[in-house]
């Protein structure tokens, strides 16, 4: 699996920026609420991720999440979506409610 999840910011955003600044205005919650936490830090823990094909392939799709709220979704590519829905019922079954 490419998807790799992570608390730290600065690592989503070097994974991550390449892909979120080809399609900025899709991907403009994730640049502005990671930013925000680059900037001001965050209350609570955020969540990270981004998926690379084969897990070698430049980075094509990211999430965020600030709980206690959802994972905001960038663009990605079905078989990316189709791997994130495991990883975030693992990490979280309270999603289903």
């Amino acid at each position: 699996m490419g998807r790799q999840l992570t608390e730290d910011v600065e690592e989503f955003r070097t994974a991550a920026d390449p892909c979120l600044v080809r399609d900025p205005a899709r991907s403009t919650l994730l640049l502005t609420i990671s930013e925000s936490i680059r900037v001001n830090g965050a209350a609570a823990p955020a969540r990270f991720g981004y998926w690379r094909e084969n897990g070698t392939a430049p980075v094509s799709a990211g999430f965020v999440q600030t709980p206690p709220l959802r994972p905001l979704l960038g663009p990605m590519p079905d078989r990316a979506a189709r791997e994130l829905v495991p990883v975030l019922r693992a990490a979280q079954p309270s999603l289903d409610s």
